[in-house]
């Protein structure tokens, strides 16, 4: 956890300015933050995602193979 607001906004702004979609989830999969691109990309409003279970908000996702290795990674 970043304690440091200055650190904390360089992060953020840094991931925000990414090209690629970056999503935090927690471990029981409700979505935590989301940056620009990541909304984009997934074509879901940030107001559905943030606080919301990742699954629910990506219909279909579980029968893919990212979701089967995501949920590897999450498990291990």
């Amino acid at each position: 956890m970043v304690t440091d607001p200055a650190i904390e906004s360089t992060v953020r702004h840094s991931v925000d300015s990414l090209a690629e979609g970056v999503t935090i989830l927690a471990f029981d999969w409700t979505c935590l933050y989301v940056n620009p691109r990541a909304v984009e990309h997934g074509q879901v409003p940030v107001e559905r995602l943030l606080g919301q279970s990742f699954t629910d908000a990506h219909p279909g996702l579980e029968r893919t193979d990212v979701f089967r290795r995501l949920k590897t990674v999450m498990e291990t």
